[in-house]
């Protein structure tokens, strides 16, 4: 092991290693370590070549000081050599740890070299080291199983050519295919007549398994003009007079025409009809698949399935209407019926003109209270003296005559307050009123509001 010696004139002799440089403490402070340690280096060679025989050196330690320089062994030859360090105290047990010191231009502390297991060493043989044994020319070592030994051999020296070509050969189209190569007892080769025999169909579809083709020979086109016609059910579960589907074929359209005027038309000049993929099954969990007095529609993927989770579906029962609509956007549910703004500069106490929302403005009234409107207001003030602003609704609904007035705006300083209130409407009108109170120094309100349905 190489001590941490420079001799001044020859300086190009000396090498540096690596330089551990560390404390010692103790759990018991401030007492650092002190006693001998003892390093053992193992034997190895260095990556420049240097022969490092086996060596164990002493160190005396007082207060905890350690310095010293060690060849790496991260890099050396055999590999999995390590550093076995024993601490002596001066009073105690001693105890011991494994080093593995990489290169490094810095010094290093005990954490930066110390490892829990000592890496295996690894053995390394010379091949002038290794004697003929009884092998000749261009023969080498091979694991012989009968012998449970090495022992010489002459390997095979492969083929010569392959295809005809020789040297670094290369795949070319036409080497193989499937009349060289056996197929397997479950991954089978792809034959026209495996593939059309796994096909069949029933009535009225037909299925030719030689060509692979289906028809249904008992069925009709359906070519520009009218198709028969086809029974519907009448809202008070009769059976109505029937309907007719009828096809454009220069509009790429398609028209189904009630009898009792009332028709729907897919497709447009402009646009190829794209229909989006449903189906039609019993609602709920009817098994029958012709049951009589309901039906479940259902929007299908692409590909013809249907994902409980993500689809939606549509169940019409005498005892059920419901939908499960899934990333559906429903619009025109709310609709704008009437708005006002007013702006003045109200003084003392009183009101302005009352505006009122009633069956010619689109807000109707119905007797059973399932019409519900919602007033959407907004009041903002400039500062000024004193005072407040607010709004009042009345409506008549199921409970009554109703009131409602908004929270008070203070005319004090500038600022707003909005809201909103649902107003159910059984009879009459919605009346909306703009007030104020006790307001002084000319204040600027502005009042607005916004029913909607």
């Amino acid at each position: 092991m190489r001590l941490g010696i420079c001799v001044l004139v020859l300086p190009v002799l000396c090498i540096a290693g690596t330089i551990i440089q560390d404390t010692i403490h103790t759990g018991f402070p401030p007492q650092a370590f002190g006693g001998r340690v003892t390093i053992s280096g193992p034997a190895m060679t260095t990556s420049d070549g240097k022969m490092i025989s086996r060596w164990t050196r002493d160190l005396q330690i007082s207060d905890g000081q350690v310095q010293l320089e060690l060849e790496p062994n991260d890099t050396a030859m055999p590999s999995g050599t390590s550093y076995y360090v024993v601490y002596r105290p001066k009073s105690g047990m001693a105890w011991s740890e494994y080093w593995v010191v990489p290169t490094s231009a810095t010094p290093l502390k005990i954490s930066g070299v110390r490892v829990t297991q000592p890496p295996v060493p690894q053995m390394g043989i010379q091949p002038s080291q290794i004697l003929a044994g009884g092998a000749s020319d261009g023969q080498a070592l091979v694991w012989s199983d009968s012998l449970r030994r090495w022992s010489p051999s002459t390997l095979s020296a492969g083929v010569g050519s392959v295809f005809g070509r020789t040297g670094a050969v290369t795949a070319q189209a036409g080497d193989y295919d499937t009349d060289q190569v056996p197929e397997g007892g479950v991954n089978k080769y792809y034959l026209d007549s495996r593939a059309r025999a796994a096909f069949s169909a029933q009535g009225p579809l037909a299925y030719d398994s030689g060509t692979g083709l289906f028809s249904c020979p008992t069925c009709a086109a359906l070519p520009g003009g009218v198709a028969s016609s086809m029974a519907y059910w009448t809202g008070d579960g009769s059976l109505g007079p029937s309907s007719v589907v009828s096809t454009d074929d220069a509009n790429k359209q398609v028209t189904l025409s009630l009898r009792d005027g009332a028709s729907v038309t897919f497709g447009s000049p402009a646009e190829l009809l794209s229909p989006v993929p449903i189906d039609i099954r019993p609602p709920d969990s009817s098994a029958a698949p012709n049951y009589p007095q309901g039906f479940r529609v259902r929007f299908l993927n692409a590909d013809g399935t249907f994902d409980e989770a993500n689809n939606s579906y549509i169940d019409l029962a005498p005892w059920s209407q419901r939908a499960s609509l899934t990333n559906f956007a429903i619009t025109g549910m709310v609709k704008r019926l009437k708005s006002f703004t007013y702006s003045t500069y109200p003084s003392g106490t009183g009101t302005l003109t009352t505006h009122s929302c009633g069956a010619s403005d689109g807000c109707p009234p119905n007797s059973s209270g399932d019409y519900l409107y919602t007033v959407l207001y907004y009041l903002t003030t400039t500062a000024a003296s004193g005072g407040t602003a607010f709004l009042t609704v009345t409506w008549t609904d199921m409970k009554g005559a109703r009131t409602f007035v908004s929270p008070a705006l203070p005319l004090n300083a500038s600022g707003y307050v909005q809201g909103q209130v649902v107003v159910q409407l059984k009879s009459g009108t919605i009346n909306i009123t703009p007030g104020w109170e006790n307001a002084s120094g000319s204040p600027s309100v502005s009042w607005g509001y916004l029913v909607q349905r």
